[in-house]
């Protein structure tokens, strides 16, 4: 922090505590633990008799591709069809794997929240609503947990401190299982999230995202930090700071921080109907550019976004719709508005705009 952070603000002295450089422990490594490639040995074949030395070379051959790293051919069937959309058009949005389950894994183990129960040992528990909760967790487990939410669900997790988070889909989030008593109560988040956070002017709560940070004592805000958008926090109680690049920026309720494509932030009043509309399952688009507003509707329904032309690309719009509906139906109350041609190729799983 510069030394002119207005600690009054906060309502006590966080100055010391800010100054500190320490950023979120990497939540890199829990991903690549438990999306770690599965590999074999390769197998010696000793050949017998001539005609079953062409044999067992195409079982192996057809061995060899079955057993390819898991994230090796992902790749390769990833860039085939990014190759195939780029003939279309510009890609502006590109699918991921088709997940139809909220993710959690912790200290590299995949925990199946859809089979647990308070009987099991993992300590966590999803009920009905998509709330995650802990239970018999000790009390000295800081290990690392990681959630993420597949295309078209939300989740909620509520951590150690009874601050709750609502998780849009398409976003990860990881946290400690508890925090440290002794310092921040940190979180890393890629996506977006809604956080009720538990006041505790003892431990300031720290929000880490790619584009930015973002530090509260106990209030409501709403975080944006998907990639391919400009990060933005939204305000709706209480007051929260925000870094980037070492800028610090101060928020008042109803305002909205944005970073920009140079990272200067600007600060404005928030349409809260507008930040809110996916928590309150709805799209909720008010003058939104048709570029933003297919990006959350591919993120929502998994459907990569191909522009044929950049004719209508910023065009902006008022549009709202319930996110229950399907890719069809919201596409066709788009196209009621929008002078764009908009098609679904369900063959490619794309959306193309023209």
């Amino acid at each position: 922090m510069e030394d002119n952070y207005n600690n009054d603000q906060f309502g006590f002295e966080l100055k010391r505590a800010l100054l500190e450089d320490t950023p979120l422990p990497d939540a890199d490594k829990a991903f690549m633990q438990f999306k770690k490639n599965i590999g074999v040995k390769e197998s010696r074949w000793k050949t017998l008799r001539p005609y079953l030395a062409v044999a067992m070379a195409a079982c192996i051959a057809a061995l060899c591709y079955l057993v390819l790293p898991l994230g090796e051919e992902d790749k390769m069937a990833s860039s085939r069809m990014q190759q195939q959309l780029a003939k279309m058009g510009d890609v502006v949005y590109m699918a991921g794997e088709e997940k139809n389950v909220i993710s959690l894994c912790v200290n590299g183990k995949m925990i199946d929240l859809a089979a647990n129960s308070k009987s099991s040992k993992s300590g966590f528990v999803l009920t009905s609503d998509n709330v995650i909760r802990m239970f018999d967790v000790p009390k000295d487990n800081h290990d690392e947990a990681v959630i993420t939410v597949p295309h078209g669900q939300m989740a909620t997790i509520m951590l150690d401190d009874s601050t709750k988070v609502t998780l849009n889909a398409g976003s990860t989030f990881a946290f400690p299982c508890h925090f440290d008593k002794d310092g921040f109560r940190k979180v890393k988040l890629q996506g977006e999230g809604y956080f009720e956070v538990k006041h505790d002017e003892q431990h300031p709560f720290v929000v880490n995202g790619k584009q930015l940070d973002v530090t509260v004592l106990g209030t409501v805000f709403d975080v944006r930090n998907f990639d391919q958008e400009q990060a933005r926090v939204a305000l709706l109680q209480g007051k929260v700071n925000v870094e980037v690049a070492k800028q610090q920026t101060i928020l008042e309720p109803g305002q909205v921080a944005t970073v920009g494509t140079t990272g200067f932030v600007t600060v404005e009043d928030a349409d809260l109907e507008q930040v809110l509309g996916w928590k309150n399952g709805l799209f909720y688009f008010d003058g939104q550019s048709l570029h933003e507003i297919m990006l959350e509707m591919g993120r929502w329904y998994n459907m990569s976004i191909v522009f044929a032309s950049s004719l209508h690309i910023d065009e902006r719009l008022h549009f709202s719709m319930e996110r229950t509906a399907s890719a069809e139906e919201a596409i066709r109350q788009l196209q009621l508005i929008c002078s764009a041609k908009i098609q679904i190729k369900q063959k490619q799983n794309t959306i193309l705009v023209k």
